[in-house]
């Protein structure tokens, strides 16, 4: 294991294979960065665990695994067997300029609208971007993720009977659905539109009146 960190981490391979054909039944599959080597390490124990996922048989998927865990392992590599700081530890130092993440895909171009779907079940690891640095810093491996919202703004003039009442308006969106904000009045929640196949579409409206007798009147 330490072996495989000072070299920027590997993949490990478990191959499950019929013993009588010789047929490769099923391949599973780890990515061991060095930042998650590191984390398994910190369990101080005599025996180590981890889990592994049925590698892809789809294979612009297996190609997002390799590449994703090489670029990975190129921006780790010069990491390994150091001490890394905490998100929390660059933030009171006054150094942290902000926080990134990376993963590789395959296909079509990637919008807002399909992060959540795209990321949903990966791993990723998150990198300081610091002062000085051009390198960002490993500082935390994140596995499994679900449930992710991506957020998009778009400048154009949301009008009534021709008269403007707001400038912009953002869509937030998460794995089924597309929830639409404009000001801080209106919310509307309806389904993705690729995942619906009939016109009619269930359309949820939250409506919020407070504010000053102006901002109502407005809303």
């Amino acid at each position: 294991m330490n072996a495989y960190m000072m070299d920027g981490g590997t993949i490990f391979f478990v191959v499950y294979i019929d013993k009588e054909k010789g047929d490769v039944l099923q391949i599973y599959y780890t990515v061991l960065l060095p930042i998650r080597i590191k984390e398994i390490f910190k369990q101080k124990k005599d025996t180590y665990y981890v889990s592994l996922k049925k590698f892809p048989a789809d294979n612009k998927k297996k190609i997002e695994v390799i590449y994703d865990a090489y670029a990975n392992a190129q921006r780790q590599k010069s990491f390994a067997g150091t001490n890394l700081p905490t998100i929390e530890e660059l933030s009171k130092k006054g150094v942290l300029e902000g926080i990134s993440f990376q993963f590789v895909h395959t296909g079509e171009e990637v919008v807002p609208s399909m992060m959540p779907k795209i990321m949903e079940g990966k791993s990723f690891t998150i990198y300081a971007n610091v002062i000085g640095n051009p390198i960002g810093i490993p500082v935390e491996y994140c596995e499994n993720i679900s449930q992710v919202l991506t957020c998009q703004q778009f400048d154009r003039h949301v009008t009534v009977a021709g008269v403007k009442y707001y400038d912009k308006y953002q869509n937030i969106y998460s794995i089924s659905t597309v929830k639409t904000v404009i000001g801080n009045c209106l919310t509307m929640i309806y389904p993705m539109i690729e995942e619906i196949e009939k016109r009619k579409l269930p359309v949820t409206l939250e409506f919020s009146i407070d504010g000053t007798l102006r901002e109502q009147i407005k809303k």
